[in-house]
């Protein structure tokens, strides 16, 4: 009798490509270690982003493509950031670094290219640890006593210390406690128009502190709120700067 052939075997289908996006880290080009995808194209973080959520949409998308993926991201050697997704609103997957989209710069062409970075002042590198590379942000703010004034990126006022002088810190110890310095890794920018100069010195413990006209900045351990000025007049050595950088008196 003739044998029975086994019918033939259908072909696996093939598998969905579900692999994720890759999170590597670029070393060089003036910024240190920072994030970059397979293609070591540069990623941003924007600060009107909240955690979890994009707000670039429109025209912004047009200068800031996101960085989107079909899976899980994957994160390469010396990443020590979380790497994740969002869904946009149009379906697609978005890579998040600590939680935050990733985005690149229209005009990166080149791999560790980087004329994305401060775009705005609301634009930033991501370093290998998640962090954006965002240096500190001195404003002018009315005040209704004082007049113009000197505030940090979050409206915290900015005092000067008249033991202090130009380019020195004289505020060390118990001090420090009371009147913590502005601090920055990568440097400062003034948002909108200022007259002050700005500029950074470095401190003892090898930390960078913002200076207004040559003269360290510090905060007042007591201001918790955008406007509040507790600090002025205090032990008569101690004054908000004022707009132009010098020390308002009164």
């Amino acid at each position: 009798p003739t044998a029975t052939q086994p019918a033939p075997t259908a072909p696996p289908a093939p598998e969905e490509d579900d692999a994720g996006a890759a999170v590597g880290v670029h070393s060089g080009g003036g910024l240190g270690d920072i994030l970059v995808d397979a293609d070591r194209m540069t990623l941003y973080i924007f600060d009107n982003d909240t955690e979890g959520v994009s707000n670039c949409s429109g025209g912004c998308l047009d200068a800031w493509p996101p960085f989107l993926s079909e899976g899980d991201p994957v994160a390469g050697d010396g990443v020590t950031a979380v790497v994740g997704t969002i869904t946009r609103d149009d379906g697609t997957m978005q890579v998040t670094v600590n939680g935050f989209p990733a985005y690149y710069w229209q005009n990166d062409s080149a791999a560790g290219d980087t004329g994305g970075q401060a775009r705005g002042n609301v634009w930033w590198v991501f370093n290998a640890d998640g962090s954006p590379q965002r240096p500190a942000k001195v404003a002018a703010a009315e005040n209704a006593t004082l007049g113009s004034i000197l505030v940090d990126g979050a409206g915290l006022t900015l005092y000067i210390f008249d033991n202090d002088t130009e380019g020195v810190s004289n505020c060390s110890g118990g001090c420090l406690g009371a009147w913590p310095p502005l601090l920055t890794d990568y440097g400062v920018v003034a948002l909108g128009d200022i007259t002050a100069e700005l500029g950074t010195i470095t401190r003892d413990d090898g930390t960078m502190q913002v200076t207004v006209n040559g003269f360290p900045a510090y905060y007042w351990q007591n201001d918790a709120a955008e406007g509040d000025t507790g600090g002025q007049g205090r032990g008569n050595v101690w004054w908000v700067f004022g707009e132009d950088g010098t020390a308002i008196r009164n």
